[in-house]
């Protein structure tokens, strides 16, 4: 899948298309979609048995499927969720 790192790098900050939605066309374009994992199951053990309270949406689950994928990049999906929890934050704060 050499084509990813690319169709990635071409997406600009200033793209007025959301993050989120960008996302969702990339796993479209190329096929992905997230399927739990037992290494899922063990993260939710452990994150359960520290007390804390981490609830993954669809988008934050689609990326970690195009990791696994080798689709993009671990700093790829570092940055892409960066850019998806800014814009899903700021907008649910001005929607209150």
């Amino acid at each position: 899948m050499g084509g990813l790192s690319s169709f990635y790098r071409r997406m600009s900050v200033n793209d007025p298309i959301s993050t989120r939605d960008y996302i969702l066309a990339l796993a479209g374009r190329f096929g992905i979609r997230y399927e739990r994992t037992p290494i899922d199951d063990l993260a939710d053990v452990i994150t359960h048995l520290s007390d804390d309270e981490v609830e993954p949406d669809d988008i934050q689950d689609l990326l970690q499927a195009l990791h696994r994928a080798g689709a993009i990049s671990k700093p790829e999906m570092v940055d892409l969720l960066h850019r998806y929890l800014t814009e899903k934050y700021s907008t649910s704060e001005c929607d209150h």
